[in-house]
Protein backbone atom coordinates (compact mmCIF):
# COMPACT_ATOMS: atom_id res chain seq x y z
CA UNK A 1 0.00 0.00 0.00
CA UNK A 2 1.30 3.44 -0.90
CA UNK A 3 2.46 5.59 1.98
CA UNK A 4 0.03 8.41 1.07
CA UNK A 5 -2.89 6.01 1.56
CA UNK A 6 -1.80 5.14 5.10
CA UNK A 7 -3.95 6.66 7.91
CA UNK A 8 -2.19 9.53 9.69
CA UNK A 9 -4.88 10.15 12.32
CA UNK A 10 -7.07 8.06 14.62
CA UNK A 11 -10.67 8.63 15.68
CA UNK A 12 -9.72 9.82 19.19
CA UNK A 13 -7.61 12.63 17.74
CA UNK A 14 -10.35 13.47 15.24
CA UNK A 15 -13.05 13.70 17.92
CA UNK A 16 -10.90 15.65 20.39
CA UNK A 17 -10.00 18.20 17.71
CA UNK A 18 -13.66 18.52 16.68
CA UNK A 19 -14.71 19.02 20.31
CA UNK A 20 -12.08 21.72 20.86
CA UNK A 21 -13.04 23.67 17.72
CA UNK A 22 -16.77 23.44 18.45
CA UNK A 23 -16.23 24.57 22.06
CA UNK A 24 -14.29 27.66 20.91
CA UNK A 25 -17.02 28.49 18.38
CA UNK A 26 -19.85 28.07 20.91
CA UNK A 27 -18.11 30.27 23.50
CA UNK A 28 -17.57 33.04 20.96
CA UNK A 29 -21.18 32.73 19.75
CA UNK A 30 -22.46 33.02 23.34
CA UNK A 31 -20.28 36.08 23.90
CA UNK A 32 -21.65 37.67 20.72
CA UNK A 33 -25.22 36.94 21.86
CA UNK A 34 -24.46 38.57 25.21
CA UNK A 35 -23.20 41.68 23.38
CA UNK A 36 -26.40 41.76 21.33
CA UNK A 37 -28.45 41.43 24.53
CA UNK A 38 -27.04 44.71 25.85
CA UNK A 39 -23.58 44.06 27.29
CA UNK A 40 -21.51 47.22 26.79
CA UNK A 41 -17.71 47.18 27.14
CA UNK A 42 -17.24 50.96 27.06
CA UNK A 43 -13.91 51.88 25.39
CA UNK A 44 -13.38 48.49 23.72
CA UNK A 45 -17.01 47.82 22.82
CA UNK A 46 -16.70 48.62 19.12
CA UNK A 47 -13.44 46.66 18.79
CA UNK A 48 -14.90 43.66 20.64
CA UNK A 49 -18.06 43.56 18.49
CA UNK A 50 -16.12 43.84 15.24
CA UNK A 51 -13.52 41.26 16.29
CA UNK A 52 -16.05 38.67 17.44
CA UNK A 53 -18.14 39.09 14.28
CA UNK A 54 -15.12 38.72 11.96
CA UNK A 55 -13.67 35.78 13.91
CA UNK A 56 -16.99 33.88 13.87
CA UNK A 57 -17.46 34.50 10.14
CA UNK A 58 -13.93 33.24 9.42
CA UNK A 59 -14.02 30.41 11.97
CA UNK A 60 -17.14 28.83 10.50
CA UNK A 61 -15.62 27.82 7.09
CA UNK A 62 -12.21 27.25 8.70
CA UNK A 63 -13.66 24.60 11.02
CA UNK A 64 -15.37 22.96 8.05
CA UNK A 65 -12.11 22.82 6.06
CA UNK A 66 -10.12 21.48 9.02
CA UNK A 67 -12.67 18.77 9.76
CA UNK A 68 -12.79 17.70 6.11
CA UNK A 69 -8.99 17.49 6.06
CA UNK A 70 -8.91 15.45 9.26
CA UNK A 71 -11.68 13.21 7.95
CA UNK A 72 -9.59 12.45 4.86
CA UNK A 73 -6.53 11.80 7.06
CA UNK A 74 -8.41 9.00 8.85
CA UNK A 75 -8.58 6.89 5.68
CA UNK A 76 -7.12 8.88 2.78
CA UNK A 77 -8.29 6.57 -0.01
CA UNK A 78 -11.93 5.98 0.89
CA UNK A 79 -12.58 9.23 2.70
CA UNK A 80 -10.85 11.25 0.00
CA UNK A 81 -13.25 9.85 -2.62
CA UNK A 82 -16.22 10.57 -0.35
CA UNK A 83 -15.15 14.19 0.17
CA UNK A 84 -14.51 14.64 -3.55
CA UNK A 85 -18.00 13.38 -4.40
CA UNK A 86 -19.52 15.68 -1.77
CA UNK A 87 -17.72 18.68 -3.27
CA UNK A 88 -18.92 17.79 -6.77
CA UNK A 89 -22.58 17.26 -5.87
CA UNK A 90 -22.71 20.18 -3.41
CA UNK A 91 -21.01 22.66 -5.74
CA UNK A 92 -23.97 25.05 -6.01
CA UNK A 93 -24.71 25.23 -2.25
CA UNK A 94 -20.99 25.62 -1.52
CA UNK A 95 -20.78 28.44 -4.04
CA UNK A 96 -23.67 30.22 -2.30
CA UNK A 97 -22.12 29.55 1.11
CA UNK A 98 -18.78 31.12 0.09
CA UNK A 99 -20.60 34.09 -1.46
CA UNK A 100 -22.52 34.44 1.81
CA UNK A 101 -19.29 34.73 3.77
CA UNK A 102 -18.18 37.53 1.44
CA UNK A 103 -21.50 39.39 1.78
CA UNK A 104 -21.58 39.04 5.56
CA UNK A 105 -18.05 40.38 5.95
CA UNK A 106 -19.58 43.71 4.93
CA UNK A 107 -20.38 45.36 8.30
CA UNK A 108 -23.36 47.11 6.70
CA UNK A 109 -25.25 43.86 6.14
CA UNK A 110 -26.69 43.42 9.62
CA UNK A 111 -30.13 42.29 10.75
CA UNK A 112 -32.48 45.28 10.89
CA UNK A 113 -30.71 47.27 8.17
CA UNK A 114 -32.57 48.39 5.04
CA UNK A 115 -31.27 46.65 1.93
CA UNK A 116 -32.01 47.61 -1.67
CA UNK A 117 -31.38 45.12 -4.47
CA UNK A 118 -33.41 45.76 -7.60
CA UNK A 119 -36.29 44.88 -7.64
CA UNK A 120 -36.24 44.02 -3.92
CA UNK A 121 -36.32 46.52 -1.07
CA UNK A 122 -36.81 45.67 2.58
CA UNK A 123 -35.30 45.02 5.99
CA UNK A 124 -32.72 42.28 6.50
CA UNK A 125 -34.57 39.66 8.52
CA UNK A 126 -32.00 36.87 8.72
CA UNK A 127 -29.09 35.03 7.14
CA UNK A 128 -29.31 31.51 5.75
CA UNK A 129 -26.51 29.25 4.55
CA UNK A 130 -27.25 30.01 0.89
CA UNK A 131 -29.30 33.22 0.93
CA UNK A 132 -30.30 36.36 2.78
CA UNK A 133 -33.88 36.89 4.02
CA UNK A 134 -35.50 40.23 3.35
CA UNK A 135 -38.73 41.35 5.05
CA UNK A 136 -40.90 43.31 2.62
CA UNK A 137 -44.44 44.65 2.82
CA UNK A 138 -45.73 41.72 0.77
CA UNK A 139 -43.85 39.13 2.82
CA UNK A 140 -40.49 37.51 3.42
CA UNK A 141 -38.17 37.12 0.43
CA UNK A 142 -35.04 34.99 0.07
CA UNK A 143 -32.26 36.35 -2.17
CA UNK A 144 -29.30 34.08 -3.08
CA UNK A 145 -25.93 35.46 -2.04
CA UNK A 146 -24.49 35.05 -5.54
CA UNK A 147 -27.29 37.23 -6.90
CA UNK A 148 -26.37 39.99 -4.43
CA UNK A 149 -22.74 39.86 -5.54
CA UNK A 150 -23.63 39.68 -9.23
CA UNK A 151 -26.15 42.54 -9.36
CA UNK A 152 -24.90 44.57 -6.40
CA UNK A 153 -26.87 45.97 -3.46
CA UNK A 154 -27.24 49.09 -1.33
CA UNK A 155 -27.57 49.22 2.44
CA UNK A 156 -29.67 52.24 3.36
CA UNK A 157 -29.31 54.03 6.68
CA UNK A 158 -32.48 53.87 8.77
CA UNK A 159 -33.45 57.47 9.60
CA UNK A 160 -35.07 56.28 12.84
CA UNK A 161 -31.75 55.05 14.25
CA UNK A 162 -29.99 57.74 16.27
CA UNK A 163 -27.99 58.03 19.44
CA UNK A 164 -29.86 60.90 21.17
CA UNK A 165 -33.33 60.48 22.66
CA UNK A 166 -35.98 62.36 24.57
CA UNK A 167 -37.66 60.24 27.26
CA UNK A 168 -40.63 60.95 29.47
CA UNK A 169 -39.89 59.45 32.88
CA UNK A 170 -42.60 58.99 35.52
CA UNK A 171 -42.17 57.57 39.00
CA UNK A 172 -44.52 54.63 39.48
CA UNK A 173 -46.87 54.93 42.40
CA UNK A 174 -45.88 52.67 45.29
CA UNK A 175 -48.18 49.65 45.84
CA UNK A 176 -50.77 50.11 48.58
CA UNK A 177 -49.33 49.40 51.97
CA UNK A 178 -45.72 49.92 50.87
CA UNK A 179 -43.77 52.63 52.62
CA UNK A 180 -41.39 53.47 55.36
CA UNK A 181 -43.79 52.22 58.09
CA UNK A 182 -43.84 48.71 56.61
CA UNK A 183 -40.05 48.40 56.40
CA UNK A 184 -37.98 46.32 58.74
CA UNK A 185 -35.97 48.28 61.26
CA UNK A 186 -33.05 46.03 60.36
CA UNK A 187 -33.06 46.91 56.66
CA UNK A 188 -29.57 47.36 55.24
CA UNK A 189 -28.22 50.80 54.42
CA UNK A 190 -28.05 49.84 50.71
CA UNK A 191 -31.75 48.91 50.76
CA UNK A 192 -32.61 52.24 52.41
CA UNK A 193 -30.66 54.16 49.77
CA UNK A 194 -32.48 52.40 46.94
CA UNK A 195 -35.92 52.83 48.58
CA UNK A 196 -38.62 54.38 46.41
CA UNK A 197 -38.71 58.14 47.12
CA UNK A 198 -41.88 60.05 47.90
CA UNK A 199 -43.66 61.19 44.73
CA UNK A 200 -43.86 64.81 45.89
CA UNK A 201 -40.12 65.19 46.50
CA UNK A 202 -38.80 66.57 43.22
CA UNK A 203 -35.19 66.91 44.32
CA UNK A 204 -35.02 63.39 45.73
CA UNK A 205 -36.56 61.80 42.64
CA UNK A 206 -34.31 63.79 40.31
CA UNK A 207 -31.25 62.79 42.31
CA UNK A 208 -32.24 59.12 42.26
CA UNK A 209 -32.84 59.20 38.50
CA UNK A 210 -29.49 60.96 37.98
CA UNK A 211 -27.74 58.25 40.01
CA UNK A 212 -29.33 55.50 37.89
CA UNK A 213 -28.18 57.23 34.71
CA UNK A 214 -24.63 57.69 35.99
CA UNK A 215 -24.49 53.98 36.88
CA UNK A 216 -25.84 52.88 33.49
CA UNK A 217 -23.17 51.72 31.00
CA UNK A 218 -25.35 52.83 28.06
CA UNK A 219 -25.55 56.56 28.84
CA UNK A 220 -23.16 59.25 27.62
CA UNK A 221 -22.22 62.18 29.79
CA UNK A 222 -24.15 65.41 29.52
CA UNK A 223 -27.77 64.24 29.91
CA UNK A 224 -30.35 66.74 31.17
CA UNK A 225 -33.31 66.23 33.52
CA UNK A 226 -36.14 68.74 33.88
CA UNK A 227 -39.67 68.70 35.35
CA UNK A 228 -42.34 67.96 32.76
CA UNK A 229 -45.12 70.53 32.49
CA UNK A 230 -48.58 69.02 32.86
CA UNK A 231 -47.46 65.65 34.25
CA UNK A 232 -50.29 63.55 35.68
CA UNK A 233 -50.40 60.47 37.89
CA UNK A 234 -47.22 61.25 39.83
CA UNK A 235 -44.03 63.17 39.33
CA UNK A 236 -42.96 63.32 35.66
CA UNK A 237 -39.59 64.34 34.26
CA UNK A 238 -38.22 65.16 30.81
CA UNK A 239 -34.96 63.38 30.07
CA UNK A 240 -32.67 64.25 27.16
CA UNK A 241 -29.99 61.59 26.95
CA UNK A 242 -27.24 60.49 24.57
CA UNK A 243 -26.47 56.77 24.26
CA UNK A 244 -23.33 55.03 23.08
CA UNK A 245 -25.37 53.00 20.57
CA UNK A 246 -28.83 53.62 19.15
CA UNK A 247 -30.07 50.13 20.06
CA UNK A 248 -29.26 50.72 23.75
CA UNK A 249 -32.43 52.73 24.29
CA UNK A 250 -34.58 49.68 25.01
CA UNK A 251 -32.04 48.42 27.56
CA UNK A 252 -32.02 51.81 29.30
CA UNK A 253 -35.84 51.85 29.46
CA UNK A 254 -35.77 48.37 30.99
CA UNK A 255 -33.21 49.45 33.58
CA UNK A 256 -35.28 52.46 34.57
CA UNK A 257 -38.41 50.31 34.96
CA UNK A 258 -36.49 47.94 37.22
CA UNK A 259 -35.61 50.98 39.36
CA UNK A 260 -39.24 52.02 39.79
CA UNK A 261 -39.59 54.46 36.89
CA UNK A 262 -41.87 54.29 33.87
CA UNK A 263 -40.05 55.55 30.77
CA UNK A 264 -41.42 56.17 27.29
CA UNK A 265 -39.73 57.42 24.14
CA UNK A 266 -40.99 60.80 22.89
CA UNK A 267 -40.43 61.95 19.32
CA UNK A 268 -39.71 65.66 18.94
Amino acid sequence: MNAWLEPTLDWDQFLSTALTLVTIYVLLALFQRRLEAGLYLRDVDSLARTSVRVILLALDPLILLVMLGLFVALRPGVHGIIVLLLLVFAYRPLKEYIAGRIVRFDPGTAIGRHLIQDPHRGVINGFGLTGIYLQQEEGRTRIPYTELLHTGYTVAVDPEVRAYYHLLVTLRAAPEGEGAEGEDDGASEKTRQRRRPETNDLDLVTRQLRNRLVESPYVRRGFTIAPHAGGEGGLTLDLDVGLHRGDHVRHLIRQLRESGFEASLINR
